[in-house]
């Protein structure tokens, strides 16, 4: 799949929409397309300008971004879904509702800083890849999350069964034994 540019203030307006139908998977495939959507009945492109410059809340952040596809589907359930593809700064896409977006000018304020943060980030990231030759440690790109309880090899306590010990409880030897013969006392 052919990843999307990114882009920056003054070649955001350059990023290719897709907008005429609904995508398809092949769309997807060919890097057309954010996303195409199977599940959902009578879907049709959102007539709307793009690119189209938004804030995108995800969560409990909100980053700047354009729309470069746009689509209305109908749930199974009959809810109207107005569903975006955005494209970030750097090159990415992500899937969005609409009612997680706000439509905002160029010169937006906020938009911009957004947009100028995310590509200093960039900047920081790719100056720290540059810092690892092929074949060394490499800590951006290592998965440890911390948590040691992942462990397959730790051994649960329903694995032993009283039942099959190796001897029986009459069976108890004295290490402490006066005699050096290796028996236990009174055993010669």
């Amino acid at each position: 799949m052919a990843r999307p540019k990114g882009y920056d203030a003054l070649t955001w307006k350059e990023a290719k929409a897709f907008s005429g139908r609904c995508a398809r998977p092949e769309d997807v495939e060919a890097g057309d397309a954010v996303f195409a959507l199977g599940d959902t009945h009578h879907g049709h492109p959102i007539d709307m300008g793009m690119p189209a410059a938004v804030i995108w809340y995800d969560e409990e952040e909100e980053f700047a971004a354009v729309v470069i596809q746009a689509e209305a589907h109908e749930s199974q359930t009959g809810e109207e879904l107005e569903v975006l593809g955005i494209l970030l700064p750097r090159g990415r896409t992500a899937v969005a509702f609409m009612e997680d977006v706000e439509f905002v000018e160029e010169t937006d304020h906020t938009w911009q800083a957004l947009l100028e943060a995310d590509l200093e980030e960039g900047e920081d990231e790719d100056e720290d890849e540059d810092d690892f030759d092929e074949g060394e440690y490499d800590p951006a790109e290592d998965d440890y999350d911390g948590d040691e309880d992942d462990d397959d090899d730790d051994l649960d306590d329903d694995e032993f069964d009283d039942e099959d010990d190796e001897f029986d409880d009459d069976e108890v030897f004295d290490d402490d034994d006066d005699d050096d013969d290796g028996q236990p006392d009174g055993k010669k």
